[in-house]
């Protein structure tokens, strides 16, 4: 039951809700990208820019968005004759040998490409890798390496980060902004068009109005949102804890429920089998439980909210059960590994949720979790017993 001093929280900002009327230009209008879901997703957008940067498009811009992009690095490579490119030579390609983005023009003999990250970095050198392709796929050919970010971030590990120059989604939005001004276009490809650069602007840039209103509004009625995102948590809780009940009433797992707001562990009848409960609390965890299935409500760094569903080991001082560990982790990583001091994180899923979602959609997305993981976890068995 709530406070008096929490009710009054909720009633002063309700009495001056008119404040989110100054958020209406973020949500109101219509978004066909927010509808679809793909706001924030990485393959997507390389595939609206793999459009736009083809000057054969029937997006109404012809080569004007490809040559305000791509002209500041042909400057760079000093090439006149590239320079005066009307970019209708090229052709353009998604996932070419895991490329995000391929523009080759035989007539220019010159391959440009384009590796996009919105909301990840590179990692095992890919842009290494994919250099060393174009170099045999396309020999004597000039290149232009692109690394296109939200704000323009450098490559941090990769070996060749040096020969990829730096485009960011600032840049991409302001060559929308003047080219879409001053081109004929249909309609749908201007609603289209504008429709992306919303999304660009409120979900890939930092929208400094958008963040301005925001801290405003908190600033003033700070207790009353942290109320109804404690009570919006605790909402989550119990659908999970539901989920959970289920599933150990179905003697698919074993589960007493929690009073952590972001944190579940269960265990399994199977798994248990594999792995013993200890006579004693000697791991490092303080229970005699050898292994755990975690569940935890996290964010990411754009604010999606996620579920984790992890399998982890604890460390021991049990030789017969060390033994059995390291089979699981030499089976689940095809190579040999050792038991750290700490824990060992043997398989992970991770899933999204919409914050909008009725309890009825949450279920089906932990639902989801926990027969994936329960079939994963039978596969192994089922090997490790033969």
């Amino acid at each position: 039951m709530a406070t008096s001093d929490e009710e009054n929280y909720i009633r002063k900002f309700l009495q001056n809700i008119d404040c989110l009327d100054k958020l209406s230009p973020w949500i109101e209008n219509f978004n066909l990208f927010d509808i679809l879901g793909i706001s924030r997703t990485e393959i997507r957008h390389s595939n609206i820019l793999a459009w736009l940067l083809n000057s054969n498009e029937n997006h109404g811009l012809g080569n004007k968005f490809a040559k305000s992009i791509l002209r500041p690095y042909i400057q760079e490579i000093d090439d006149y004759r590239l320079a005066l490119s009307d970019f209708y030579s090229f052709s353009v390609y998604r996932e070419w040998k895991n490329i995000d983005i391929l523009m080759v023009s035989e007539k220019e003999k010159t391959v440009i490409a384009i590796e996009n990250k919105v909301g990840t970095l590179e990692h095992d050198n890919q842009l290494s890798r994919y250099k060393k392709i174009l170099d045999t796929e396309y020999k004597g050919f000039k290149q232009i390496l692109i690394y296109l970010t939200p704000n323009g971030e450098e490559p941090e590990q990769d070996e060749d980060k040096l020969n990829w120059k730096i485009l960011s989604y600032e840049t991409i939005f302001q060559a929308l902004k003047k080219v879409q001004s001053i081109s004929s276009m249909s309609p749908e490809a201007e609603l289209l068009i504008k429709n992306y650069m919303d999304t660009i602007r409120r979900n890939v840039l930092t929208d400094t109005k958008l963040n301005e209103i925001c801290n405003k509004i908190y600033k003033n009625y700070k207790n009353a949102l942290d109320l109804i995102y404690k009570y919006k948590t605790s909402y989550v809780t119990e659908t999970i804890n539901a989920v959970l009940e289920d599933f150990a009433k179905e003697h698919k797992i074993i589960y007493q429920k929690s009073n952590s707001a972001g944190k579940f562990s269960f265990y399994t009848k199977e798994m248990t089998e594999y792995l013993p409960d200890l006579p004693q609390d000697i791991s490092s965890w303080g229970n005699k439980h050898t292994y755990a299935y975690e569940l935890y409500i996290e964010q990411d760094e754009k604010n999606n909210d996620k579920l984790r569903l992890i399998f982890v080991l604890a460390p021991l001082n049990a030789k017969d059960q060390e033994d059995k560990m390291l089979k699981i982790l030499n089976y689940e990583f095809k190579k040999q590994k050792n038991l750290n001091g700490k824990w060992n994180t043997v398989k992970t899923m991770k899933k999204e949720y919409d914050d909008n979602d009725t309890e009825t959609g949450i279920q089906v997305v932990l639902k989801n979790m926990l027969e994936e993981m329960l079939n994963w976890q039978n596969g192994l068995l089922k090997e490790l017993q033969k």
